[in-house]
């Protein structure tokens, strides 16, 4: 009797695990990942030389697309911010302004640079440049010569 009792707990333990570990069906209510952006150059910190500036950016967890006026989760593009801080908060990032470029791809390169402490801001926006909510951005400092 005690072993069939052992048994018995035994396979509805292995009942529990197995079923724990089966994913469950995706429904529509789940919320999508949110995306990450990335400077990956310049670096923090780096001294460079006067004269355009290759900047490199990643994002994971959307698809990268030009502007197309629209607002999907899922994808966006990129906006940099050179030495200006970004104030847009729920509304569309301006275009034609000094210092704010709008990219759908993953290196882009400035205009020459002045000499001095520079600080680069990299924001994740919709199809339509309104940016995410709360922000996605990443931000590095860098000093040309």
């Amino acid at each position: 009797m005690r072993t069939a009792g052992r048994t018995a707990t035994l396979l509805v333990g292995m009942l529990l695990v197995l079923a724990a570990g089966r994913p469950g069906p995706r429904t529509d209510a789940q919320p999508l990942r949110r995306p990450t952006v990335r400077l990956l150059a310049p670096a923090e910190g780096a001294i460079l030389r006067r004269g355009p500036v290759r900047v490199v950016m990643r994002v994971t967890g959307a698809r990268l697309v030009p502007a197309d006026e629209t607002h999907d989760a899922a994808t966006g593009h990129f906006h940099l911010y050179l030495d200006k801080v970004p104030e847009h908060a729920g509304r569309p990032i301006p275009k034609g302004v000094d210092g704010i470029w709008h990219t759908a791809e993953t290196a882009f390169v400035t205009p020459n640079l002045s000499p001095g402490l520079h600080t680069l801001i990299l924001v994740w926006a919709h199809g339509d440049h309104v940016p995410y909510a709360p922000w996605v951005s990443d931000t590095v400092m860098f000093e040309v010569r």
